[in-house]
């Protein structure tokens, strides 16, 4: 199980390389959509091809694997946190309940 959760982890890595590669490409042509002295024809099509090559990066939890219920500031999921926080792992951080 645990190297299911490492793959996962690796390629969530590799997935966010790209789409950071992408990313000033992405920004150029929405300026151009936003420009509203250009052609409207230029400006759909550019729109096209946001929309053709849009993908979401997923969060994704450093110690589980997990993609759901992240945390953003320590990307890690909420049953993770509620783990460490019982064994005093973190700090400042207190629960509610035991």
């Amino acid at each position: 199980m645990l190297k299911k959760n490492k793959q996962k982890i690796l390629k969530n890595k590799l997935n966010t390389n790209i789409l950071l590669k992408y990313e000033l490409k992405n920004l150029i042509l929405k300026s151009v959509i936003q420009n509203q002295n250009l052609n409207n024809k230029y400006r759909l099509f550019n729109l096209f091809l946001i929309k053709k090559k849009f993908k979401k990066n997923k969060k994704i939890c450093l110690i589980s694997g997990h993609n759901r219920s992240i945390n953003n500031q320590l990307n890690m999921s909420r049953h993770n946190i509620n783990y460490l926080s019982k064994l005093g792992l973190l700090q400042n951080f207190k629960i509610k309940s035991w």
